[in-house]
C-alpha cells in the first residue's frame, strides 16, 4: 500500500487540486474530511470533464452566431465559474474501498470485479490509510507463492 498519497479536504478549491496534481505529476487526489475519513477521489479525468463542458467550438459559434469576442468572453466566464467549484463538488463519492486488515484476496476480488486500478485502504472508522494499485497486488501475490 502506498501511504504517500495526496489528500485534500472537500472544501479545497479546484485550483488547489489542479496545482497538487500538476506539481506532483500525479493522476488523482483523495478527498477526506477533517478527521481524515475517506469521502471520495478526484482524477485528472474528472478535472478535464469540469473544463471540457465549458469549451466553445467553432461549430457552436457558427450555430449560435456568436462573434469570436463574445465566444471568448463566454469561455472566460465559464472557466471562472468552474474554478469556483470545490473538491467536494466534483469528487466521486461512491468509492469502493477495502479495510487495512482485509486479506490480499479481498483486495484482488474487489479490484477485478469492480475493474478498479487503485483501491483506497481505510481503517476501522473509515479513515484513509493509503492506496493499493494493481502492480502492488500482483507483486504481493507473486511473493506469497
Amino acid at each position: 500500500m502506498r501511504r504517500d498519497v495526496h489528500t485534500v479536504v472537500s472544501s479545497a478549491s479546484i485550483e488547489e487540486v489542479m496545482r497538487m496534481i500538476d506539481d506532483s505529476d500525479i493522476q488523482r487526489v483523495v478527498v477526506v474530511d477533517g478527521t481524515g475519513r475517506l469521502l471520495g477521489m478526484i482524477s485528472d479525468r474528472d478535472l478535464l470533464r469540469v473544463f471540457a463542458g465549458h469549451r466553445i467550438g467553432i461549430w457552436d459559434r457558427v450555430a449560435s452566431k456568436l462573434t469570436f469576442t463574445a465566444m471568448g468572453q463566454r469561455h472566460k466566464a465559464a472557466i471562472y465559474e468552474a474554478r469556483k467549484r470545490t473538491a467536494g463538488e466534483i469528487m466521486h463519492p461512491d468509492i469502493v474501498s477495502v479495510r487495512e486488515d482485509a486479506p490480499l484476496e479481498e483486495a484482488i476480488r474487489l479490484m477485478t470485479s469492480k475493474q478498479i486500478k487503485r483501491l483506497p485502504v481505510v481503517g476501522p472508522n473509515g479513515e484513509f490509510k493509503g492506496l493499493v494499485n494493481r502492480d502492488a497486488v500482483l507483486r504481493a501475490g507473486m511473493n506469497d507463492g
